[in-house]
């Protein structure tokens, strides 16, 4: 084997470990990217899940909140009702009459 033969030997193994190199780079981008692909979309999944979860103690504090609006909607219209019947009971009792306009 001359010098020649090996400089052509040797041109042909480096050519074809460039192509391997490039092939191998290539490769591993791609693999990386479908990884990051696949992190975002975990990523996604979880933030919907902690949304959801999020969401759901929301409404369950929310209901607690319309059950205490309701004791106390309830309340004021009882305590309504007293002051309308003592202020009814006042007027009886000091002889004031009632106006025309319901008050």
């Amino acid at each position: 084997m001359n010098w020649t033969q090996l400089s052509i030997a040797l041109g042909i193994a480096a050519t074809l470990a460039g192509a391997l190199w490039k092939a191998a780079s290539a490769w591993t981008k791609k693999a990386m990217a479908i990884g990051a692909a696949e992190e975002a979309e975990r990523a996604k999944t979880r933030e919907v899940s902690e949304l959801r979860q999020s969401f759901a103690n929301f409404m369950a504090r929310m209901s607690e909140a319309e059950k205490v609006a309701g004791v106390l909607r309830r309340d004021i219209d009882v305590l309504g009702a007293r002051v309308d019947e003592r202020e009814r009971h006042r007027r009886d009792t000091q002889g004031i009459p009632v106006r025309s306009d319901g008050e």
